[in-house]
């Protein structure tokens, strides 16, 4: 697994991940994977894909960059848990490029 960076998002209750490498993935790709995961997809265009899971939402970007927030607007997201889905996520990525 590639390290990678989580930092709190600036403005949003949410979390940035920034991968050591550039992954290059294909979202069409990978939207068929993750909705295999229990993912819900909301946004799938060339250059960003938005998907549900269970209270969170994640952007995703061809770069292997992404965002973790809450779906709920009152609802806050731990670091703890940004940083279990940002693994489980990362996983996944790992498992199709």
């Amino acid at each position: 697994m590639s390290a990678y960076l989580l930092k709190p998002c600036k403005g949003s209750k949410g979390f940035q991940a920034v991968t050591d490498r550039n992954m290059k993935l294909k979202l069409n790709d990978l939207e068929d994977r993750l909705v295999g995961h229990g993912f819900t997809p909301k946004v799938c265009v060339k250059i960003i894909m938005v998907m549900q899971k269970d209270d969170l939402e994640f952007t995703i970007y061809p770069s292997g960059k992404f965002l973790i927030k809450p779906s709920i607007s009152d609802m806050d997201l731990s670091q703890e848990r940004a940083e279990i889905e940002a693994n489980s996520l990362l996983d996944i990525f790992h498992n199709i490029t």
